[in-house]
């Protein structure tokens, strides 16, 4: 088991087999319920969805799809194995959503009635999104960025399930037909605007942070940048030659090789990157180095590495500017894996 732990890559290929399963599973799933849910929503529209059983439960398709359901909430206990593997933590809302569902599933299974279709319809198809998203990640790292849209996602289907409680109790309260049980309704309730709160407070957290962080790196390479452009012009003028001292500039630059080119475009290369080239003597480059949870499919900067070469040294490296996403920096002609 200490082997397991440690060993990071078998960790990581454990996790896309574990998110590609459970996607194909969600998907699977979806398959069975939709096109039930589908023809009750044209006969009687969105109040059938949700009040109105339609042999649901007793449906080869959407009885089995449900029952599927039940038993996925166990089966989904495995994302937070992989964290305390991995070494992650648990956060609260990632504990209480797998212990919440658990309970709401097994214990409101018999007596769900006609509100489980559109709830269990939902989940397995967000569900299909969103591992389809985890497995994705952990191999292409520039799709990083549709966490945000997942996050929107499973807002949207908290959102539509707090209004489906509200249109089933209004029909319940007027006396109108609801196959459903009223007394479950207040738990479901419970359950999806919990839910709905947690994760908006996730997403406002979580991607405020990154937004703050991004913010916080672009101003301090600016600024380096800024600072170095200062530094140039001040051992120019006190060389007494400043003419030559851009004509050496220039001359360096040019062994920098495609780098020159992009300075003319402006201090960095690239906004992802972070290469970025003085104007005379200096090179500076940063890095961001992210931390990536792949159960949530978070990516979180943990440090940004500044590295500054003088040309005047002889010894400064080329620096091939590319786009380093795929986790490699080229240094006098040399791949260094970066492991980002």
């Amino acid at each position: 088991m200490s082997r397991l732990i440690t060993n990071r890559v078998l960790l990581k290929d454990i996790a896309l087999v574990w998110n590609t399963l459970n996607a194909l599973f969600s998907m699977y799933m979806t398959y069975l319920l939709v096109p039930g849910g589908i023809r009750v929503m044209f006969r009687h529209g969105f109040v059938g969805l949700v009040c109105y059983e339609e042999n649901f439960l007793s449906d080869p398709y959407t009885g089995f799809g449900m029952y599927l359901f039940v038993l996925s909430k166990l089966w989904e206990l495995g994302d937070t194995v992989l964290l305390l593997l991995r070494g992650r933590p648990v956060l609260f809302l990632h504990g209480f959503h797998h212990t919440i569902v658990l309970i709401q599933g097994f214990y409101t299974y018999p007596h769900c009635g006609s509100f489980g279709r559109g709830g269990a319809t939902m989940n397995a198809a967000v569900h299909s999104i969103m591992y389809s998203y985890f497995a994705a990640a952990s191999v292409f790292n520039g799709i990083r960025h549709f966490a945000k849209v997942v996050t929107i996602i499973q807002l949207i289907q908290f959102v539509v399930g707090c209004y489906g409680i509200i249109v089933a109790f209004t029909r319940v309260w007027s006396g109108q037909r609801c196959d459903t049980d009223a007394t479950w309704m207040y738990f479901h309730l419970f359950v999806y605007a919990s839910f709905l709160a947690l994760f908006f407070h996730f997403f406002i957290v979580t991607f405020n942070k990154k937004r703050a962080l991004s913010a916080e790196t672009s101003s301090k390479s600016k600024g380096s940048s800024e600072q170095t452009k200062s530094g140039s012009g001040e051992k120019a003028i006190k060389g007494g030659s400043g003419e030559k001292a851009n004509a050496k500039g220039s001359e360096q630059s040019k062994s920098i090789g495609a780098g020159s080119k992009a300075q003319n475009k402006g201090n960095c290369v690239h906004r992802r990157q972070k290469v970025c080239y003085s104007n005379s003597n200096i090179m500076q480059v940063s890095v961001d180095a992210h931390t990536l949870d792949l159960a949530t499919g978070n990516a979180e900067l943990t440090n940004t590495f500044q590295f500054t070469f003088g040309i005047d040294s002889g010894t400064v490296p080329t620096v091939v500017p590319r786009s380093y996403e795929d986790g490699i920096l080229y240094l006098n002609g040399r791949r260094h894996a970066l492991n980002l």
